[in-house]
């Protein structure tokens, strides 16, 4: 007696729920990431550059952060591809909350340069600092 073999062959079910989900939860991600109210203050005192700086954030992230020694003031810098550096000044209310105080391009003020701005924190007494794992969220200024 013969015995024959039979091979059966299904196709393989494509897996695109996945992907699909993946890419919605990175999305999701980027959004709470730098989460921010915007401050009346910053528009009133520093109009388009205040704009700028809430995009910058949003589009590229925080490049670099620097706190104020003895105090709860942090700098969140961003860096766009033109080079321009913005930076959101906020308190420290809890581990990802923050109060936001200013949010402008310090440029103009401090000399153009980022060596220019770094000694201009310095000079303020900041010093680099590690930013909070996870989102941040920003509140405005009461």
């Amino acid at each position: 007696m013969t015995q024959t073999s039979f091979i059966v062959s299904h196709p393989r079910p494509r897996n695109t729920g996945g992907v699909f989900i993946l890419v919605l939860i990175a999305v999701a991600g980027l959004w709470a990431a730098v989460q921010i109210i915007q401050s009346s203050h910053s528009y009133y005192t520093h109009g388009a550059d205040a704009e700028r700086t809430y995009n910058c954030l949003e589009q590229n992230g925080v490049w670099k952060v620097y706190l104020e020694r003895g105090t709860k003031m942090y700098h969140f810098l961003c860096q766009d591809s033109f080079g321009t550096i913005y930076d959101l000044i906020a308190e420290k209310i809890s581990e990802n909350l923050f109060r936001e105080h200013s949010a402008y391009a310090p440029q103009a003020e401090q000399g153009g340069t980022w060596q220019h701005i770094q000694q201009w924190l310095l000079r303020k007494g900041a010093e680099p600092a590690t930013p909070p794992a996870g989102p941040i969220e920003f509140l405005p200024l009461s």
